[in-house]
């Protein structure tokens, strides 16, 4: 790695490494590792038989995600959450959520084909049997992980557009496509005398 006074040649490793680091993150959150340590330390020994794992790999997986704030290791090979891993733990509006979403089979074997969508112009998605993801006919966990996911890119939109736009003149608001109604929620706290539909 060429080493540069402002630090491009770091970032370029790491830009180059991030699909590592997403993968570990979606491994840990497949595995349920935030949710058993919601309550505290524990061990990577303890933690492997909760998830039924190789316990040697599963502290390698640990504390590589310690450089990235996920776990605090400590003493004999205990973990505690960090600021990144407190961010996986499953309720509404989690990154969890989004990890798991992209870590799906579909995902990786539509990005692995990056290369094609560039040069032929070509869905990844559809080509990776995603066309169909937000159809009804999706299963009932993949429109969740879609939903879940959109909450967690974007957190703070449902505010920002109540916030933003004038719906003062509007009498009935509309939801096209709006599967957990956060956003419409939003809308009609700032405007009760209007009415939603979702």
């Amino acid at each position: 790695m060429a080493v540069t006074g402002d630090g491009s040649g770091r970032q370029a490793f790491e830009l180059a490494n991030a699909f590592v680091i997403s993968r570990a993150l979606q491994v840990c959150v497949k595995l349920r590792l935030p949710a058993l340590l919601r309550e505290g330390a524990m061990t990577s020994h303890a933690l492997a038989k909760a998830t039924g794992t190789h316990e040697p790999h599963l502290y390698r997986l640990m504390r590589g995600l310690t450089g990235h704030d996920c776990f605090l290791e400590g003493p004999d090979r205990t973990f505690t959450l960090g600021a990144v891993g407190l961010q996986l733990l499953p309720q509404e509006g989690s990154a969890g959520a989004a990890a798991e979403a992209m870590g799906a089979p579909q995902m990786w074997e539509a990005f692995g084909r990056f290369a094609e969508a560039v040069q032929l112009g070509r869905p990844t998605l559809e080509s990776a049997r995603m066309s169909r993801l937000y159809e009804p006919e999706a299963s009932e966990r993949a429109a969740d992980l879609v939903a879940e996911t959109q909450r967690a890119f974007h957190v703070s939109g449902p505010e920002a557009i109540a916030g933003a736009c004038d719906f003062s003149a509007s009498r009935l608001i509309v939801d096209v496509g709006g599967r957990s109604g956060g956003l419409l929620a939003g809308i009609l706290a700032n405007h009760p005398s209007a009415r939603g539909i979702l």
